[in-house]
Order: C-alpha cells, then sequence, then structure tokens
C-alpha cells in the first residue's frame, strides 16, 4: 500500500472518501469535515499532497504549487498580507496543456468562527480559466500563474475579491478596478457589467479590524440598476473602515443572491446632510425589467429627482393601459399623506 493511501485509512473520516472523474482528470470528491479542516489547521495543503499521486496512478503529470490564497472564509475576502505562503493546489498536465485546479477550494470551505469545514462542492476551481484562477491563487513560481506576463504580487493583493459566482455570472468590473476605495466628499461608488439580465443587491458594513461588523442600512447606499450594469454609490455614516460585499443573481431566479465580490472603503471624514430614506426595495431609479411592465419611457432618467420649486411633475410614458400608485416617505413626514 503507498504511503499516501496509508495516511488516508489511519485518519478518522466523518463521511465517505470519493475519488470522481472530471475531464479525464481524477479529483477528490465530497471532502470529509474533518479532512478539510486538518489540512487547513496543520496550515498544509494535505489535500494537494493526495491529490499528486492520485494523478500519477492515472498517468497524469501532477505537481504541487504552492502559493498565496484568497478565500471566502478570511475577513470578507479581504487580502490579509503575509511574508510566507500559506495555501497549496495542483497543476495537472491534459493534452499537452497544463491546468489549474485546487481540490480543496473545489469540496467547500472553512468557517473561521466556528472553525468547521462546510462542504460545497464547486466546479470552478477545476481546470479553471488561468485569468481567473490568479484572481484569487498567486503562486510563489510564476511559470504557474500560466499568464503571460505574469501578474505582480503587489497587482494581486490590489485586485477586487471576487469569489467563483461572479464569473459564473459573466460579470465585469467597470470602474474601479482596485479593492481598496477613499471617499471624495463622503461618496464612494462601484459599477458592475453583466451580460445578460442580472438582479444585484449588496451590504455596507463597519469594519472591525479583520472581521466585518454589523450593517450600516439602506439609507446610506443608492443602487441603479440597468439592463447590463448596475452602480452603487455608498455614504459611510462615519469615518473608518467599511466592507462593501455585492450579491447577484440571474434575474429570472427565485433562488437567494449568491456573493459574488467585495470592496474595502475608507472614509476619512463623512458626508454632512440629510440621509436617504429607507428604500424596502433596495434599487433607485427605473426597474431594468420597466418595458415587461408596460413602461417605455420616464419624463426623468436619473435616480435622484430635484425639486428646487418644492413641486415635481414625473410622466411615465405606457406602452399599454395600466393602473399605477406612488409613496412619499420621509421619516418626518405622516405616514396618512
Amino acid at each position: 500500500m503507498s504511503n499516501w493511501s496509508q495516511e488516508l485509512d489511519s485518519m478518522i473520516l466523518m463521511s465517505p472518501f470519493q475519488v470522481g472523474i472530471f475531464d479525464g482528470c481524477m479529483i477528490l470528491r465530497n471532502l470529509p469535515c474533518s479532512l478539510g479542516w486538518f489540512a487547513r489547521s496543520r496550515r498544509k495543503a494535505v489535500v494537494v499532497e493526495w491529490l499528486s499521486p492520485l494523478g500519477r496512478e492515472a498517468g497524469l503529470s501532477c505537481v504541487e504549487v504552492p502559493g498565496f490564497g484568497r478565500g471566502l472564509g478570511a475577513h470578507g475576502g479581504q487580502w490579509c498580507q503575509q511574508q510566507k505562503t500559506g495555501h497549496m493546489w495542483n497543476a495537472v498536465e491534459l493534452e499537452g496543456q497544463w491546468c489549474l485546479l485546487d481540490a480543496c477550494w473545489g469540496a467547500g470551505t472553512v468557517d473561521p468562527e466556528r472553525r468547521l469545514f462546510v462542504p460545497r462542492h464547486d466546479d470552478f476551481f477545476f481546470l479553471t480559466d488561468p485569468e481567473h484562477f490568479i484572481e484569487t491563487h498567486w503562486p510563489e513560481d510564476p511559470e504557474w500563474q500560466l499568464l503571460q506576463p505574469p501578474i505582480s504580487r503587489e497587482d494581486f493583493e490590489q485586485r477586487v475579491f471576487k469569489t467563483s459566482e461572479f464569473f459564473r455570472l459573466q460579470l465585469s468590473l467597470l470602474s474601479p478596478n482596485t479593492s481598496l476605495l477613499r471617499t471624495a466628499r463622503g461618496e464612494a461608488a462601484v459599477t458592475l457589467g453583466s451580460t445578460h439580465p442580472t438582479e444585484f443587491t449588496y451590504q455596507l458594513s463597519k469594519a472591525q479590524g479583520t472581521e466585518t461588523g454589523e450593517a450600516v442600512g439602506a439609507a446610506h447606499g443608492m443602487m441603479v440598476v440597468s439592463e447590463n450594469s448596475v452602480t452603487i454609490k455608498v455614504t459611510p455614516p462615519t469615518k473608518g473602515l467599511f466592507d462593501l460585499m455585492v450579491f447577484a443573481r440571474h434575474a429570472d431566479s427565485q433562488g437567494p443572491y449568491n456573493w459574488v465580490c467585495s470592496y474595502r472603503i475608507q472614509c476619512p471624514e463623512p458626508r454632512n446632510g440629510e440621509t436617504l430614506p429607507e428604500n424596502p426595495f433596495h434599487f433607485w431609479g427605473l426597474h431594468q425589467k420597466v418595458r415587461d411592465f408596460g413602461i417605455e419611457d420616464s419624463s426623468y432618467k436619473g435616480e435622484l429627482l430635484v425639486a428646487p420649486q418644492g413641486t415635481l411633475l414625473l410622466t411615465l410614458r405606457t406602452s399599454r393601459a395600466l393602473l399605477a400608485t406612488y409613496e412619499l416617505v420621509h421619516k418626518d413626514l405622516d405616514a396618512a399623506l
């Protein structure tokens, strides 16, 4: 019996250990909780060490790649600078071409607060496009980026953290493309692009050290969604560091929103003035499906309407007969009005 199988048999596992075939490459599936946590608690990629012999048994060239990783379990996705590499993954040669995979992250994540491995199979981390893999994995040896030219560590650390769902939904960063933002006049804004109708939401929270604190509420943000983009403007209530997490789902989905990317926002001075009213619909302006509702156009194009004389006329052009209601909301306004 080989050393790797002896070590596997000697461990007490919580659930069956399975080996699957993914596009001709042997991978570990349904990794048990104890195994996933054991791999991380030893700060050693145990799964990676077992995967290499499995690949060789299948007649594949498979190597272990040490480097830095930015995972879902690490401080809301924010990069924590380290001097030594603390992660490891694999590169495998298939039909003369090297491919990248991370069997640990493909099997699930670690809840750092409960110190538990959370099983969640994610095909994204198996034979991942190198352009996407570099968003979360930076190898010690630039050769294993499989990119030309390679990305510097400084560039890697400054990139916006993106989850696998970001790529599955075919999203893109329109502006900015760095993870740390600084408010200007108390405001910061981010814009994402989408190739198909996508619904978004977000959460702005006060950063507490390396952890994310309680959400500050919808009164400190404004989200505007169009057919192929979303813009989120936030106005932190106090000075300090804040975490902005963006969530999304397909427009025709009834499932939960999934985390797609994160930013850290530095606010040296909050904006003075009246805050926005709480908006239960999360977005401002016209809905991205407004034409499906029978509304063709609006007399106001923006999300913020200004009434300098205290009155405002809003006209909606419709494609069919519609019944509509409206509600004017303000914290000091009588709800009966």
